[in-house]
């Protein structure tokens, strides 16, 4: 399965409100969300091609349906990254921030699962004790 990198490709436009990173490295890299499908968590997965006169390019990210009680597990390293991206009812969509740069998305919905590429290794958890000792000045 494919989608299209192409900023004007992401016709599809919705309002998200963004939880806490729960990994930062120049940039968001893992989050959770609310969107108008709900509570998802989101990674990313590509830089897209230059936009207009812009230098560099829109990250892109995947973000798939999550359950309170499975971000729960997540967060508390009882499922793995993997864990947390797969399943038929997951209904990944990817995307990029259009508009408002903290609450503006375009997006594409996927139509089967997030390809395997995108998935990270089994075994891989999240370890938050890590995560704020990074961002600690």
């Amino acid at each position: 399965m494919t989608f299209s990198k192409k900023p004007s490709d992401f016709k599809s436009h919705t309002q998200v409100e963004v939880q806490e990173d729960l990994y930062w490295y120049d940039r968001p890299i893992l989050f959770p969300m609310i969107s108008d499908r709900g509570q998802e968590l989101c990674i990313l997965i590509a830089d897209a091609e230059p936009v207009e006169n812009r230098d560099i390019g829109d990250d892109i990210f995947a973000s798939v349906l999550i359950s309170e009680e499975d971000l729960k597990k997540f967060m508390d390293s009882k499922i793995d990254l993997r864990s947390a991206f797969e399943g038929e009812d997951k209904k990944p969509r990817v995307f990029m921030w259009q508009g408002d740069p903290e609450t503006s998305i375009g997006y594409q919905d996927l139509n089967g699962p997030l390809p395997d590429k995108y998935l990270s290794d089994e075994g891989v958890y999240l370890d938050l004790e890590v995560t704020k000792a990074k961002r600690s000045p």
